[in-house]
């Protein structure tokens, strides 16, 4: 039983990106069907369904009225902003740290196996 336990912390430990996305995915789709749920008794709805060119949507300030005298649907719309400002810059920072390293010649992608010489190259 000690066997499979340290198995499993092995497994977490080598793959924790994978899990890390994983958990990333599962809650922005669990974050995504609650923000629906809200959305359909907020008036909020009208905005999503399938109009006519003739039809006029649902006008900025009607929306804007809509989201700020319901406090919950303020707080998503502000939880949602600030999350995506959040991955924009998490998203930046990863990539200037890759291309310092990547300068320097330093792997920040570990290789778990190293292939071997190829008889072909690419310009024959």
């Amino acid at each position: 039983m000690n066997s499979f336990k340290d198995r499993i912390l092995r497994f977490i430990r080598r793959e924790k990106i994978y899990i890390f996305l994983l958990i990333l995915v599962f809650f922005m789709n669990l974050s995504l069907m609650s923000f629906e749920q809200f959305l359909e008794g907020s008036g909020l709805d009208k905005i999503f369904e399938h109009k006519s060119l003739e039809e006029e949507i649902m006008p900025a300030g009607e929306i804007k009225d809509a989201i700020i005298s319901n406090p919950i649907l303020y707080f998503i719309f502000a939880f949602l902003f600030l999350t995506f400002i959040f991955f924009i810059i998490i998203g930046t920072a990863f990539n200037i740290v890759y291309l310092y390293s990547s300068r320097r010649n330093k792997d920040i992608i570990i290789r778990t196996q190293s292939p071997g010489s190829t008889k072909w190259d690419f310009w024959t």
